[in-house]
């Protein structure tokens, strides 16, 4: 094309320096190339060619394909969580309806459903998707895709992402002024990935996930961390009365608290960390809390293997290895997303609410109880500003 304005009479004519047609994946045509002087050193896809290497590979950002056969040449990054598909196979073996996307996965050209029909003077673009109409104050980017922002994850037909709810850096760092960068950093990626399969599609219910994990982490300064049972005679005896309060209608009543020699015997207890656990916890102290939001009791461990090991390829055992769940930072992590989902996501609360009231109903669910409640309040609070 030309910038110039064209009169009605003048002419002009346009000066090609280079055509290709292509086969389907990007191999080019014989006889069906065209080049004056250099080479025009993008092509299939806007990627970067080699014309030197195999004809003609292509340089996305993950791997890089073999024009010749479709095919990367290394596994998929992301194989282990698509075990349908080739660690191998070039845009899912799609390469009419959509692109590749930087050598990870397929994503359709055409986002049905949606349309965009206005973008107002604050920045505020009105949508309509599958019949319902929403709005978003801005997009978010991810893996080099740009989504609307609409506080809620939203995929079409082919399962993929039309808009989605991310979670950033400066928002964790509002939330938690004290953070470890690391931890953050951990908890960002797995969250972005992975916090919808658990359930938490809105800011509300990352709010009030994240207002749990407060204080079980220090304001998230850890996450690989293993609950600390050493306690001195005033920790025992709080801990007795504990479970005579919030334990009534379970096996740790005030007789069991008797049966096991608290009342009688707290002495037994003082600094005797493996004492304590045996008294707390369903299968004994090896089922102590671990990970981001303290996973207890050795029926909540075998729940999240299970479900883990539906959810993934890679199986766990952590009711043998119950440690993983604190060394291992993906394990510490999904313990809590997991936990959370079938304690709270699955429960009757109703989420969309912003209130003590059901900050405390969540705080029930989680901890049984309901220890550092207003601190979770605070963190819930601050995170339906920051995330909102």
């Amino acid at each position: 094309t030309n910038s110039a304005i064209v009169d009605a009479g003048d002419s002009f004519e346009p000066e090609v320096l280079s055509y290709t047609d292509q086969y389907p994946g990007g191999f080019d045509m014989p006889s069906r190339v065209f080049v004056s002087g250099a080479k025009y050193r993008y092509g299939y896809q806007n990627q970067e060619v080699d014309p030197e290497y195999l004809g003609g590979a292509i340089y996305y950002k993950y791997r890089v394909e073999d024009t010749r056969l479709n095919r990367f040449f290394s596994v998929d990054p992301l194989a282990a969580e698509y075990v349908s598909n080739s660690p191998f196979a070039f845009s899912e073996n799609r390469l009419i309806d959509g692109v590749e996307l930087e050598g990870l996965e397929f994503i359709g050209v055409k986002d049905e459903n949606v349309t965009a029909t206005e973008v107002d003077k604050n920045g505020v673009t009105s949508l309509t998707i599958g019949g319902k109409a929403y709005q978003s104050s801005g997009t978010v980017t991810y893996n080099g895709q740009e989504y609307y922002n609409l506080g809620v994850n939203i995929n079409n037909s082919e399962g993929n992402r039309i808009t989605s709810f991310f979670v950033t850096d400066e928002q964790l760092s509002a939330i938690f002024p004290s953070s470890n960068e690391n931890v953050r950093s951990k908890l960002l990626e797995e969250l972005n990935a992975n916090m919808s399969s658990y359930g938490i599609d809105t800011y509300q219910e990352l709010a009030y996930f994240l207002g749990q994990v407060g204080p079980e982490t220090g304001g998230l300064k850890k996450l690989n961390s293993t609950e600390d049972l050493n306690y001195n005679c005033d920790n025992v005896c709080d801990l007795i009365a504990t479970y005579k309060k919030y334990n009534k209608k379970s096996k740790l009543t005030e007789t069991y608290v008797k049966d096991k020699g608290a009342d009688d015997n707290p002495q037994q207890y003082v600094n005797n960390p493996k004492a304590i656990g045996d008294l707390r916890y369903g299968g004994g102290y090896n089922y102590r809390g671990r990970g981001l939001l303290q996973l207890t009791h050795k029926g909540n461990y075998l729940k999240f293997q299970k479900n883990y090991n539906k959810k993934y390829t890679t199986a766990i055992n952590v009711v043998n290895n119950p440690d993983l769940v604190a060394s291992d930072s993906h394990l510490a992590i999904h313990s809590a997303l997991d936990y959370f989902h079938y304690k709270v996501i699955e429960s009757k609360i109703d989420l969309s609410s912003k209130n003590n009231a059901t900050i405390d109903k969540v705080t029930y669910k989680v901890n049984g109880g309901y220890n550092a409640k207003q601190e979770r309040r605070n963190y819930t609070n601050k995170a339906f500003k920051a995330l909102h």
